[in-house]
């Protein structure tokens, strides 16, 4: 995502401003060419940039949380550790941007779910209060690849699942209070293979957008006015 710096955005204001107040001002076959310039530099300026999206759940403020992560284990099978590293990505983005009062660090909730692999078969809202948080984030992992099946020749990754919510303080600790679908692909570029990017470039790249996309239904943030396919907004 692009972003333009601080005396190129303003600078990019006080001309579309200035452009405004031509077309505003000026007689009609002048204004018609002022507005279309207006209309120009702003597609350019949001090709360029990013705009403000405000979390679409807010109640992790001022609560306690940890984020868990549950995989199919063909996946893990096929990605060893890319549970552990989703689960600890986004519960270090959730700590940092979405303001709650307390959460266990990200490495040290990882490895305590690692030795305790039991808590993942209890209710939701029990494994919430296991955990001493407020809210829980609950992230399955349903589909983790990097070709088309039957396609080992050209990249064609997509990564889905499911991110929710569960209130343990709520009324019905055991139901989940928000819950998103979410899926997201790499390259964006059709007929892209080993010889422009390698697995690892793919599968990283892949991931990075997977827990981006989770974690942001957490906090504000920055979205392209116009995403690139396999973002995922």
């Amino acid at each position: 995502m692009g972003h333009l710096s601080t005396s190129g955005l303003w600078s990019t204001v006080r001309e579309i401003a200035a452009c405004a107040l031509c077309c505003g001002l000026i007689g009609s076959a002048g204004s018609l060419t002022g507005c279309t310039l207006l209309g120009g530099m702003i597609e350019s300026y949001r090709q360029s940039s990013t705009h403000s999206v405000e979390a679409e759940y807010i109640g992790i403020v001022g609560k306690s949380v940890a984020v868990v992560v549950i995989a199919d284990r063909s996946i893990e099978a096929d990605f060893p550790g890319i549970t552990a590293t989703i689960n600890e990505r986004i519960n270090e983005n959730v700590l940092r941007n979405a303001q709650p009062s307390y959460g266990m660090p990200s490495v040290q909730l990882v490895q305590y779910l690692l030795n305790n692999p039991q808590l993942l078969a209890k209710p939701r809202g029990e494994l919430a209060q296991h955990l001493g948080v407020q809210r829980l984030i609950v992230v399955e992992l349903q589909e983790f690849r990097l070709n088309d099946p039957g396609n080992q020749y050209l990249w064609e990754g997509a990564a889905s699942g499911q991110v929710s919510v569960v209130e343990a303080d709520g009324p019905v600790s055991d139901d989940y209070a928000f819950s998103r679908p979410i899926r997201v692909g790499f390259p964006d570029q059709k007929g892209i293979g080993p010889e422009q990017y390698g697995r690892d470039v793919i599968s990283s790249a892949l991931l990075g957008r997977f827990v981006e996309r989770t974690s942001v239904f957490f906090y504000t943030h920055e979205e392209p006015y116009y995403p690139k396919p396999g973002q995922g907004y």
